[in-house]
């Protein structure tokens, strides 16, 4: 996003640093845990899911590989309900695991 920094961060020290940095700047502060897998985007349309890519590769040579037939009936539900919890009707939602299909 706007203003927006990314970086590993290995010690409790060292997150603490990042954190005083950004409040000293008046930013605000997300802090994710890493996780191992492939990344997914995908898109929710009223109440279902419309379609769900792969990311392959990186930079310019990175593309969509269309995985929605392989999307568990069940993450399809979660995805779909995290959207509509948040009050939309139309929306990406990034997944990390390493096989959509459990």
């Amino acid at each position: 996003g706007r203003g927006s920094a990314t970086g590993a961060l290995h010690t409790r020290e060292a997150l603490e640093a990042a954190y005083a940095r950004a409040a000293a700047e008046g930013w605000s502060v997300l802090v994710e845990q890493f996780v191992a897998g492939n990344e997914h985007r995908v898109l929710v349309v009223g109440n279902r899911v419309a379609a769900a890519v792969r990311w392959e590769g990186t930079g310019e040579q990175r593309r969509a590989v269309d995985v929605t037939d392989a999307l568990h009936p069940e993450l399809a539900v979660r995805v779909v309900e995290a959207v509509r919890a948040v009050g939309l009707d139309v929306a990406g939602v990034d997944v990390i695991a390493a096989d959509l299909r459990q």
